[in-house]
């Protein structure tokens, strides 16, 4: 499903396209160019055992992992968002009135 969404640029659920904004976003101003792939549960464990709650089975198979779940700040992570969004807007009109004339 990630992949089908990545690749589309399309999701129906606003949570979704908020992730794929600020994922894109990331990836513009860094002038990176993302490929993302189905990896297999079977061939990630770690990830599948995560995917899954599989917190025993992830444990025996990451042994090194933190003991506790780190937390995510959401006001620190929605700010961010929004000012690289706020910037990267300011720089494309920018760049629009230099080609163009003021708007």
């Amino acid at each position: 499903l990630v992949c089908k969404i990545w690749q589309s640029g399309v999701s129906k659920s606003p949570a979704i396209m908020g992730l794929l904004r600020a994922g894109l976003m990331a990836a513009a101003e860094h002038n990176l160019v993302l490929h993302v792939v189905h990896v297999r549960g079977i061939d990630n464990g770690v990830a599948d055992a995560l995917s899954r709650l599989q917190i025993d089975r992830f444990r025996r198979l990451h042994p090194s992992a933190a003991p506790q779940a780190s937390s995510l700040d959401r006001s620190a992570l929605r700010r961010r968002t929004q000012e690289r969004w706020t910037l990267s807007v300011l720089a494309w009109r920018r760049a629009r009135s230099a080609r163009t004339g003021p708007l």
